[in-house]
């Protein structure tokens, strides 16, 4: 079960809503998930500008100024999650429905992206301006408790069963700041884990191997265990300087291995002695005529995935 500190802070938030006139389970998954990529995004947005002004690069957000939404104008700021939780509840609530949701729709423009796709359809539903400021409340909560504590895989888990080009998906997604889900914890010190340990002092994942283990063999070069119980690694390669109608990530084969263009296994970048700098100059090197700036920042952009 979860920590009963933690369990109750969701109940809560499940409670807020059935009481709130939103009973029918698959809509407040779908309201929940909007909120927290409304939170992501404010938050992997901070992340960035502190980083390039470490890198002294440039950085433009997508909340400076003032942002137009819908045919009207809005200043930026007034779009982040760190900024509107403070209103009262019916400035948030008028400054959710006119401006926030419907920005976050827009996010990608006219683009036939999978992002765009899928917020086509997306509907507030939150039905009143007390409900929004509790459930805002209880989120913020609940988001300081998303990185405390270690996560272990238990024994009765399955093999991994994705296929490459799902691992490229995630990577993808994850790259460009789309929603990948939720992760489901047990904490139980009894459960025994892959290792052989027992699981006291850990939380056990019970749901999200998959996109977990994914990652892990993307990003770190792990081996996974495919369901015919053979061990092997999944490389994707990325094109840091692809347009937007270009593949960015693939399935890592012979031709990206042999391209200048590419980055044959994007696990090299997420490495602890990876040299940014120097990276960048032997890319440039290898082809004459592109922009250090953009590979820096197109580079920097998947390290924040």
């Amino acid at each position: 079960m979860l920590t009963t500190e933690l369990k109750n802070k969701i109940d809560k938030l499940w409670e807020t809503f059935w009481t709130g006139g939103l009973t029918n389970p698959l809509d407040v998954i779908e309201q929940i998930t909007y909120l927290m990529f409304i939170h992501d995004l404010d938050e992997k947005d901070n992340i960035k500008r502190k980083e390039n002004i470490m890198l002294n690069i440039p950085y433009k957000s997508i909340y400076d100024g003032e942002v137009s939404v819908g045919g009207r104008t809005i200043e930026g700021k007034k779009l982040k999650w760190s900024v509107f939780h403070d209103f009262s509840a019916q400035m948030m609530y008028n400054n959710m429905q006119e401006f926030v949701f419907p920005f976050i729709k827009d996010l990608h423009g006219n683009k036939q992206s999978t992002y765009t796709k899928y917020m086509s359809d997306a509907i507030f539903k939150v039905p009143t301006p007390q409900m929004l400021s509790k459930v805002v409340d209880q989120l913020d909560e609940i988001f300081e408790h998303i990185e405390a504590g270690d996560i272990a895989i238990p024994e009765i888990q399955r093999p991994f069963v994705w296929k490459g080009r799902q691992v490229r998906d995630l990577v993808d997604s994850l790259y460009n700041g789309y929603p990948t889900g939720y992760l489901i914890i047990w904490q139980n010190p009894d459960v025994k884990l892959k290792s052989g340990q027992s699981a006291v002092g850990k939380k056990v994942l019970i749901d999200g191997q998959q996109r977990i283990t994914a990652m892990m063999t993307a990003i770190s070069g792990h081996k996974i265990l495919t369901e015919d119980y053979e061990e092997k690694t999944i490389r994707i390669a990325f094109n840091p300087l692809a347009a937007d109608d270009e593949e960015r990530f693939a399935v890592t084969t012979p031709a990206h291995e042999k391209s200048s263009f590419w980055i044959p296994d994007i696990s090299v970048v997420f490495k602890p002695d990876f040299d940014s700098y120097e990276f960048v100059d032997n890319y440039a090197e290898k082809n004459p005529g592109v922009s250090k700036k953009e590979v820096n920042q197109r580079v920097t952009q998947l390290l924040n995935i």
